[in-house]
């Protein structure tokens, strides 16, 4: 997972456009914040962009054989776990 920090500008028209975190873009945001999100969750639910919003999160994963043999949790890794929160239906 990138840990490169984006912007996000509503257009206004239903779209965003993602910008990458710049010391220029944040002075231009401190002066009008108007329609910038630091997520895509925001701009869609804030924003109007016409999107499905979701919560997308990391889950550890334990070893199920070594807790049943030993009852001890090792790690196993970890899932992505993407929860749609907010629907946009278009008509």
């Amino acid at each position: 997972m990138s840990t490169e920090v984006y912007w996000y500008h509503a257009n206004g028209d239903g779209t965003a456009d993602r910008y990458p975190d710049s010391q220029e873009l944040c002075r231009l945001i401190d002066r009008d914040g108007r329609n910038w999100f630091i997520s895509p969750e925001g701009a869609i639910r804030h924003g109007g962009v016409i999107a499905t919003a979701f919560e997308l999160t990391l889950e550890p994963l334990f070893d199920a054989k070594r807790w049943f043999d030993t009852g001890k949790l090792d790690p196993a890794g970890k899932r992505v776990v993407l929860k749609i929160t907010e629907a946009v239906h278009i008509k």
